[in-house]
């Protein structure tokens, strides 16, 4: 079938009175006032942490992972990013506190709260607004009191079409003296190598997929407020909508050994995550930096940043097995920001990585980090401990919880201690670094290099290797051969891509990162597999020990591609959907009621409307019926009973467990909602990304040779860990559990990459006959001789230099001659 974003051109219009934007100077007050709400938040949060609510990153905050750990750079976009969409809100509701909204109860979409008491607006202009397009004008400055109101019912898509046109009438941020975090910044197109932080990668757009900026969207959002607030009601209805946990316990139910897919390996899980880590890391809101706000504490004062989620008072885990009285599960929501250029508008959310397949999960997202990771003494190298392993984070033990004399690892991205499996394809990928990086200090052409010329051209070869993984063996085990064809996610076998476009954006969708590729979470196993052992998984998630036992980094591996993993669908470990980074019974999390709450805080469609954009399919609200045009189509029928009890129309399924719990697509291992976002992102991934490997623009510089194409098409992931550990036999594909399809197979007779040797040629030679001789000069090609992906040298390999007589025999005469190769 095919699939892809269904355009709706011809769609009826929707015509409506449009809402009239406040007055300039009106809505530099409403800024004010937001101003003045997120100083008290800012000292409600020093007043948390100094009473000891709010905890610091490390083991003192319950569920502590490393994805709690947010940079600078993302809290002050976030205080800049809030006060934008903060202005926004605001704007809407003073505009429209005479305007009745068309919802699908024809009233008012808001409402007045009279406990929450009225606040002062003071103007300092001339110009009062009593109502959209009356002005009256008075010599003196005034007071208008104005009530506080509430969401009171869902938003029509008349709605939100008029909300639409309001926002993009608003006045350009500048106006307001609104600091715009993404300023312009100067490329040099020339450069031969990628920026570490992702920026110029777009020449006309220089911060497109740059680190820390927004996620893009395929769809606009849509909040409960319009602009910046969770979904919690119904579309429908206007009920409230059943909670994450309440959710995840009917839908993401446990998956066991009968859900095992026996055809891939648990590989597929551990390099989806690195590969997850290299292209997106939701930044996260903080209490007072670098404390963690605890939205459960009832002694914490209201912070808009929280959303935490009720533990349901019948919980099969912390009720029936536990007994426990916990009630509430925290969650925060991600940082806000403006988008791109800066507008006033719908509140986004921060991407602190690049957005490029570039290997900053290895090198990092910014010179700093880089700094931190690189060889000081500007070899080429990248940084490691002993025993080849990746450099301690001896600068910050709090990125994981560790034994005390095991240290945490650092690598280019904060979550490498998630768990072993994944620290152990860390260290792969930087000994992967200096393996090739001594290659080149070695190699004869290379004499003259500087060191960092040696690491751009390694690091540049990296952040190939990773992309050919990524399109040539991972993909395939999750899109059919039809779908990665129609969105021309096939590498060439041989020559050029000549597919990018300036025009792709190539930035991390929010769909993707917040609901689709979460679909990874479906493969991981109860237990982690450690060659003669195995563990709990929850026991060493952001625990990297196994990495100091013996053999420690072979046997992480060893135990992810020598096991199956679960199969793609709605059932999760409970490992994981009710002891997430659990330290004591009972203070864990659950990751699919985490994936419920994300989508719902970063405003992300529902399912249906996501299956409409891309199938074209139409969904009844009130029609589970599964398998049949008009219900849930793509869904078996215990999915849609699942589905029918955690939601009272389909029109308010989530896109995570709706699209997840679909049937796959023929030769696929996801069903078509999520086959379309994937196959869309690594799309833009490909189009959108100047320097793709297989890549040959007049705009890059520096493309790879077909010669040196041709010597890395050939490696595969399975080699790559065979040259970097002690590992002798090994799958020929590793993300496929060994068969006799998938035989062990010695590393030697895996290819390598093959670094292209263009022949050189051997000095000339005389030869010349007895009596009448003829100068005649030869040449060999073996000084270098070509390998196997080189190019063999051109031109004459002998020729006729000159003539010269000897006695009295007969002489040709004539200048130079010369004969053919």
């Amino acid at each position: 079938m095919t699939v892809g974003p269904v355009r709706h051109f011809l769609q009826k219009t929707t015509t409506f009175e449009p809402i009239e934007v406040p007055s300039l100077s009106i809505i530099r007050q409403l800024k004010i006032e937001s101003e003045n709400d997120h100083k008290y938040k800012l000292n409600d949060n020093l007043v948390a942490k100094n009473k000891g609510i709010d905890t610091p990153d490390g083991n003192l905050t319950s569920m502590f992972g490393p994805h709690l750990i947010t940079k600078m750079e993302s809290v002050l976009i976030h205080e800049q990013g809030f006060i934008y969409g903060d202005i926004v809100y605001r704007a809407l509701e003073y505009a429209t506190e005479d305007v009745s909204f068309t919802t699908s109860h024809q009233t008012s979409a808001f409402t007045t709260t009279t406990e929450m008491g009225p606040t002062s607006m003071l103007t300092d202009t001339t110009e009062i607004t009593t109502t959209p397009g009356t002005t009256v004008t008075q010599t003196t400055q005034f007071k208008k009191r104005r009530k506080k109101r509430s969401i009171k019912n869902i938003l029509s898509e008349t709605d939100r079409k008029q909300i639409d046109q309001f926002i993009s009438n608003l006045p350009d941020a500048s106006l307001l003296d609104l600091p715009c975090p993404f300023t312009s910044t100067v490329c040099n197109e020339t450069a031969k190598y990628r920026t570490i932080d992702g920026s110029c990668n777009n020449l006309e757009h220089p911060y497109w997929g740059k680190s820390f900026t927004p996620f893009d969207r395929f769809l606009k959002a849509e909040y409960q407020d319009a602009s910046q607030s969770p979904r919690i009601l119904s579309k429908l209805t206007g009920n409230a909508l059943e909670g994450p946990r309440e959710i995840s316990n009917f839908v993401h139910t446990t998956s066991t050994l009968a859900d095992i897919d026996p055809a891939i390996s648990s590989y597929m899980m551990t390099f989806g995550q690195f590969l997850d880590h290299d292209i997106t890391k939701t930044a996260l809101a903080k209490g007072a930096y670098p404390f963690n706000l605890d939205c459960c504490n009832t002694n914490r004062p209201n912070n808009s940043d929280c959303f935490p989620f009720t533990i349901p008072g019948d919980d099969p885990y912390h009720r029936d097995i536990l007994q426990s009285n916990r009630r509430c599960m925290n969650f925060v929501r991600s940082v806000a920001a403006c988008d791109l250029g800066c507008n006033l508008g719908y509140r986004e959310q921060i991407n602190e990585l690049t957005h490029y397949i570039d290997g900053s999960s290895v090198y990092g997202s910014t010179v700093e980090e880089l700094d931190a990771l690189k060889d000081p003494t500007d070899n080429g190298m990248m940084l490691v401990s002993m025993d080849d392993k990746l450099p301690l984070d001896d600068s910050d033990t709090l990125s994981c919880t560790s034994d005390a004399d095991k240290t945490c690892f650092r690598a280019g991205d904060v979550r490498a201690n998630t768990q072993p499996a994944l620290s152990s394809l860390h260290t792969i990928w930087v000994r992967e670094h200096n393996r090739i990086a001594q290659h080149f200090k070695n190699s004869p052409e290379c004499y003259n290099w500087t060191g960092q010329q040696i690491f751009e051209e390694t690091r540049r070869y990296v952040a190939a290797e990773i992309q050919h993984v990524t399109y040539n063996e991972f993909l395939p085990k999750l899109l059919s051969v039809e779908i990665r064809e129609q969105f021309g996610l096939v590498p060439l076998l041989d020559g050029h891509f000549t597919g990018y476009d300036s025009t792709v954006r190539p930035m991390i969708r929010n769909s993707f990162s917040s609901a689709a590729y979460r679909m990874g979470h479906s493969l991981i196993r109860d237990k982690f597999a450690f060659p003669s052992s195995a563990f709990d998984l929850h026991v060493h998630l952001n625990k990297p020990d196994l990495l100091y036992e013996p053999s420690g980094i072979e046997r992480c591996t060893r135990g992810m591609y020598e096991n199956p993993a679960q199969t793609i669908d709605e059932k999760m470990t409970r490992e994981i959907t009710w002891k997430l980074f659990e330290t004591i019974a009972g203070n864990g999390g659950d990751l699919a009621a985490f994936n419920i709450q994300r989508g719902r805080d970063h405003g992300l469609p529902s399912y249906t409307t996501w299956l409409h954009w891309c199938t074209n399919k139409t969904v009844q609200n009130d029609n589970f019926n599964p398998g049949v045009e008009g219900g849930l189509f793509y869904h078996s029928a215990a999915a849609a009973t699942k589905l029918g009890r955690a939601y009272s129309y389909t029109c308010d399924i989530e896109l995570f467990p709706g699209g997840i719990s679909e049937e796959p697509l023929p030769g696929s291992r996801l069903g078509p909602t999520f086959t379309c976002i994937l196959a869309l992102q690594f799309r833009a991934l490909k189009y959108g990304d100047r320097f793709f490997y297989e890549g040959n623009t007049p705009l890059n510089p520096h493309p790879f040779t077909p010669q040196e194409l041709e010597g890395f098409r050939p490696i595969t992931m399975a080699k790559i860990i065979c040259e970097n550990t002690n590992i002798e036999q090994i799958p020929r594909d590793v993300f496929l559990e060994p068969s006799e399809s998938n035989p062990l197979v010695n590393c030697s007779d895996l290819p390598d990459i093959c670094f292209p040797k263009n022949g050189g040629w051997s000095d000339w030679k005389d030869s010349c006959c007895s009596n009448c001789c003829t100068r005649q000069q030869y040449r060999s090609c073996d000084n270098p001789p070509p390998n196997e992906c080189g190019k063999p040298c051109e031109g004459y390999d002998f020729r006729y230099k000159s003539t010269c007589h000897y006695g009295g025999g007969c002489c040709h005469y004539g200048g130079d001659h010369h004969d053919g190769h």
